[in-house]
């Protein structure tokens, strides 16, 4: 089994892992992706995909304070405008009761590129349904530093970069399958000339990545992310979104949700997420002659674990803003991040969390 550095040879800045059942659908990617920058194609493939996570989160009801009117109902009953979660930075008051959102993506994934997930977010309250509806629009990608990107002449220069580079991994990969050819042909007749599998091709582009100095490969990572990041910024995509929010306060059996089955003491309380997000989008060339069933595994598993961390931050934020308010505290407008992985961890109240998702693809 070969295994990579995290930086991928297809310049995608993902981590990649090579092993026998992997690669043949990574060769074939890269492949792919090759064979279309030579050709100069201009095909591109329009993609789509939705993934859908709900989640329980119990936690400790409070209504013994303020003489028994301090439940979870009753704060989640006020105007969702009223609620203190999130750093302005992230979530905005608008008019007429609406957010501006902002979503930073973790600086892990595209090293010297701040780029963020915007979009617009109307709230609809039912007090007497107990469930408040989110509904995202107007959805688009922002990168705070575009100055970083350079104008035309440093995107030549990139794309310069890259070509180099490339060649030299090709060079590398060629020059150690011929080494393993000749010792191999020490053992065997070394009168057959035969064409080696395009997994066996791509594990050693892989391994040529990994042999580089890791100064190289942070440098051409930092010019792959700023290529991309100018694709990004042209991509054509539509995106909608949805969370509920309900709540139910106990005593009571919890007969649906992840929790189903479930009874609440009179000292405890539930609120429950469900967000699904529906993406379409058209990949530009050579992106686009990745194989579909690859591609879209990719991009529905980012958008899965992605919106799985909003969903169980954003509950997580609401129960220490009740906690807050329930006591009479201060309540101050930085809860948490939405964008941290952290989000499974227990507070200091003892909730803890119960999630189910599910996710679906397609591509044209």
């Amino acid at each position: 089994m070969v295994k990579s550095e995290p930086e991928s040879a297809m310049g995608l800045g993902t981590n990649v892992r090579m092993d026998q059942r992997q690669n043949p659908v990574i060769a074939k990617a890269i492949n792919a992706v090759e064979a279309a920058r030579q050709s100069n194609s201009t095909k591109t493939r329009r993609l789509s995909f939705k993934t859908r996570n709900r989640a329980d989160h119990i936690l400790s009801n409070l209504n013994k304070l303020d003489g028994g009117n301090a439940t979870l109902g009753a704060y989640m009953s006020i105007p969702p405008e009223d609620y203190v979660t999130f750093d302005e930075k992230v979530l905005q008051r608008v008019d007429n009761g609406n957010f501006h959102f902002n979503f930073p993506i973790p600086n892990e994934l595209f090293k010297g590129v701040d780029m963020r997930v915007v979009c617009d977010l109307a709230v609809s309250h039912d007090a007497s349904k107990r469930k408040n509806t989110w509904t995202g629009s107007k959805f688009g990608i922002a990168i705070d530093n575009m100055e970083n990107l350079g104008g035309a002449e440093q995107a030549i220069k990139d794309r310069e970069a890259q070509v180099e580079f490339r060649k030299k991994l090709k060079a590398d990969a060629e020059a150690s399958l011929q080494k393993e050819a000749e010792a191999s042909s020490e053992v065997g007749t070394g009168n057959e000339e035969k064409k080696l599998p395009p997994e066996e091709v791509a594990a050693a582009h892989i391994r040529a990545l990994g042999e580089q100095p890791q100064s190289e490969r942070e440098k051409a990572q930092l010019v792959s992310n700023r290529v991309l990041a100018r694709q990004l910024t042209q991509l054509e995509f539509q995106a909608q979104g949805v969370c509920t929010l309900e709540w139910i306060d106990g005593p009571q059996r919890i007969r649906r949700g992840p929790e189903r089955g479930t009874t609440l003491t009179d000292e405890q309380s539930l609120i429950r997420g469900d967000l699904e997000v529906k993406v379409e989008l058209t990949l530009p060339p050579p992106w686009s002659h990745i194989p579909g069933i690859l591609s879209n595994r990719v991009a529905s598993f980012v958008l899965r674990i992605t919106s799985k961390y909003i969903l169980r931050n954003a509950l997580r934020a609401l129960e220490q803003d009740y906690n807050r308010w329930a006591r009479g505290e201060s309540r101050g407008g930085n809860q948490g991040s939405l964008a941290s992985l952290s989000g499974t961890r227990s507070s200091d109240e003892g909730g803890r969390f119960v999630a189910k998702g599910d996710e679906d693809y397609s591509w044209e």
